[in-house]
C-alpha cells in the first residue's frame, strides 16, 4: 500500500479546528480540544500522522495507567520530542513531576507544543490523570488534542462539568463516506482497481477506515480484479 495519507472531510475539519486551537489568546482561552467519535473511523490514525508529519507528541493512555505513570510517560515523550533521552525517576513525588511537566513546556519551547492524547476515555475511569490534564492545560502554554471513543463526550462532561468547559472545541468524527472511502481506495493502494471493486469494497467497509484498509490489503495481496470481484461479492 502507499504510505498515504487520505484527507478525509473528518481530517479536513480536524486540522482546521486544531490550528484555531493553536492559534488562541493563551491568556483567555485553554488549549484542550476533544476528539472523538466511533471506532474504526481514522482518530488515532489521524492522531498519530499528523503527529509524525509535524513532529509533534503522541501518546497514548493505558488501562492500568496511574496519574504517576501518566506524568511520567508525558515527560519522556517531551524530552524525546525535544531530542533529550533523559530518564524519569520514579522517586519523584506526582507534585514533583507536575512541577517538571510544567517548567519543560513553558520554557524549552519557542510556541506552545502540540500534544496528542489518545484513548482519552480511560481518564474518565481514572479522574486524577484528567485532573491533572486539566492542570497542565490551566498552567502552560501547551496544546493537547485528545482522542476518545463514541462516549467521551458525554462521559467527561458527566464526571467532570468543570473539566468539560474547559474544551476549547469539540469535534466528532463520523462515518466515512462513499466519496471519502472511494478517495482513500485510490490514493492508498499501489494497483489499479476498477469502478466495481472500489463501490464492492466501499460497500463491506460500511464506512469503517479499519475495515477499508484490510481490505485495500487484502486486494494487493491478490493483485488481480477478477479474483477481487469473485471474493467481495462473495456472501461471506
Amino acid at each position: 500500500m502507499n504510505n498515504v495519507y487520505t484527507k478525509t472531510k473528518n481530517v479536513n475539519t480536524a486540522l482546521k479546528y486544531i490550528d484555531r486551537v493553536r492559534k488562541r489568546d493563551v491568556i483567555r482561552q485553554r488549549g484542550l480540544m476533544l476528539i472523538y467519535g466511533i471506532w474504526g473511523i481514522g482518530k488515532t490514525w489521524f492522531g498519530e500522522r499528523f503527529a509524525a508529519e509535524n513532529g509533534f507528541i503522541f501518546m497514548r493512555l493505558y488501562s492500568s495507567m496511574r496519574q504517576k505513570d501518566f506524568l511520567i510517560t508525558m515527560i519522556e515523550k517531551i524530552y524525546e520530542n525535544l531530542g533529550n533521552a533523559e530518564s524519569v525517576s520514579h522517586r519523584k513525588t506526582s507534585f514533583q513531576l507536575f512541577e517538571i511537566l510544567k517548567d519543560v513546556i513553558n520554557t524549552e519551547y519557542d510556541k506552545p507544543p502540540v500534544i496528542i492524547i489518545d484513548e482519552i476515555d480511560y481518564a474518565v475511569k481514572h479522574n486524577r490523570i484528567l485532573d491533572t490534564i486539566r492542570d497542565i492545560a490551566d498552567d502552560t502554554i501547551g496544546t493537547f488534542i485528545c482522542i476518545g471513543m463514541q462516549n467521551a463526550y458525554s462521559d467527561i462532561k458527566s464526571v467532570s462539568p468543570y473539566f468539560f468547559n474547559r474544551w476549547a472545541y469539540t469535534l466528532q468524527f463520523h462515518p466515512n463516506d462513499k466519496v471519502d472511502m472511494t478517495k482513500t481506495v485510490k490514493e492508498v493502494s499501489e494497483f489499479d482497481i476498477n469502478d466495481t471493486n472500489i463501490d464492492l469494497m466501499v460497500y463491506k467497509s460500511e464506512g469503517n477506515m479499519r475495515n477499508l484498509i484490510k481490505i485495500i490489503n487484502h486486494a494487493e495481496l491478490i493483485r488481480s480484479n477478477v479474483e477481487l470481484t469473485a471474493l467481495l461479492s462473495s456472501k461471506e
